[in-house]
């Protein structure tokens, strides 16, 4: 379920930061980052509140409201664990310094990833899409290669080792696996 800046101001403030463009543009591409459709849970969370329910089998949750929904998120986001990303939305500018909450980042996505990508123009409010639909969006790695998320897919691009720079491996496995069950496929770019 994608949430709109209203849920997102009220998460900010919170966590004691300001309200800023740079703040929901960050939270907005973090929620496509995460993906998933948990309720009133944009970066699914796991933690349990009174009236939530199980979304998946590793305990993300559905919150049964917005006022619930920021709780838990916030909660979570207030353990010590994440204090440099909370820091980052404090210093209003989240993008400006992505270094420091890199391991916040790992741990919060199960080693998944480290780093955001910053949409190069400002994003608009997040439109509900109907069940089905998938939003796909880029991910630059650690390594400065692209990978692109389509649902609960990861489609990483990387040049072939050949002498031919005109092709390259796309590589698909469901977020979560370890990079043993990808598919492989070739293509001319």
């Amino acid at each position: 379920m994608l949430v709109d800046d209203a849920f997102y101001s009220e998460l900010l403030t919170y966590l004691g930061a300001p309200v800023t463009e740079e703040n929901l543009q960050f939270c907005e591409t973090w929620q496509r980052r995460e993906g998933g459709n948990a309720k009133w849970n944009p970066f699914n969370t796991t933690w349990i509140r009174p009236g939530s329910t199980d979304y998946n089998s590793v305990g993300v949750q559905n919150y049964p409201s917005s006022s619930v929904g920021v709780e838990a998120t916030g909660k979570t986001l207030k353990m010590s664990v994440y204090a440099n990303l909370v820091a980052a939305f404090k210093s209003g500018n989240p993008w400006a310094n992505p270094g420091a909450y890199a391991n916040a980042l790992r741990t919060w996505s199960g080693g998944g990833y480290t780093s955001l990508v910053r949409p190069s123009s400002p994003t608009p409010n997040p439109v509900p899409l109907p069940p089905g639909d998938l939003m796909p969006y880029l991910i630059r790695t650690p390594d400065g290669e692209i990978d692109l998320v389509i649902g609960a897919a990861l489609i990483h691009l990387s040049p072939v080792e050949s002498e031919n720079p005109a092709y390259a491996h796309l590589v698909t496995y469901p977020i979560g696996q370890d990079e043993g069950n990808r598919a492989r496929a070739k293509f001319r770019v």
